[in-house]
């Protein structure tokens, strides 16, 4: 089993060794990709610290309503106090859990863009991605893809093998145009010896199960799936 990943496709993670693949449209829409992954890992991280600086503003606002005069207006005050006690250490608890949940999001996703060789502050200024450069993504991730699926088939069939080229795409909407581009691009004296298949729960189940049957002698399937 092979695994290919998209810094191996942009050449990004060892400009000294030889690419995984040449060519030159599949190496620029990786790179597009990456580029696109780069500024979500960026903007989720400027929400993630702004739902953190909300949060303590809060905490500081609630610490000053807390700090001020009590007035005791029975006997009784003593057990109400013990009870907003108890109300007061499990609040304190769960606020406790979610600045730690919130701390190891941050942390998480700085960690991401250090890996990435993104620093925060080189992607200050972006726009937010819109519902088009959503879009966008979709279509670039669909058309690597099916570029990037028909290659390696060639490859597998050239050197006489037969096996699956496992496509993992982030849905329904993506295998579907991966399918429409490799079937209307491939080559045909290619095409005839692929088998492309969608792996899909809104598939029918008749239709899942021929991923398990053989490709057959020079061929080779193309599963088109998500990665749930």
């Amino acid at each position: 089993v092979e695994t290919i990943h998209l810094e191996d496709l942009a050449r990004e993670s060892d400009e000294t060794s030889s690419p995984v693949v040449t060519d030159r449209e599949i190496e620029h829409l990786a790179k597009s990709l990456l580029e696109l992954h780069d500024e979500q890992l960026h903007f989720d991280l400027e929400e993630a610290l702004a739902e953190d600086a909300a949060a303590k503003r809060l905490d500081r606002k609630a610490v000053k309503r807390l700090d001020g005069p009590i007035i005791e207006d029975s006997d009784d005050s003593s057990s109400d106090e013990d009870t907003d006690g108890s109300d007061s250490d499990t609040d304190s608890d769960s606020d406790d859990e979610e600045e730690r949940q919130s701390s190891r999001r941050v942390k998480a996703l700085r960690r991401a863009l250090s890996m990435r060789n993104a620093s925060e502050s080189s992607m200050r200024g972006r726009r937010r991605p819109t519902t088009k450069a959503n879009k966008i993504e979709s279509e670039i991730t669909s058309n690597l893809m099916s570029k990037l699926a028909s290659h390696v088939a060639r490859s597998e069939i050239d050197e006489g093998r037969q096996g699956s080229v496992l496509c993992f795409l982030p849905g329904l909407d993506e295998i579907k145009e991966c399918m429409r581009l490799l079937e209307e691009n491939t080559d045909p004296s290619l095409l005839e010896h692929i088998k492309i298949i969608p792996l899909h729960s809104s598939i029918p189940q008749s239709d899942q199960q021929k991923v398990f049957i053989p490709a057959g002698e020079g061929c080779v399937k193309v599963i088109l799936a998500t990665n749930i």
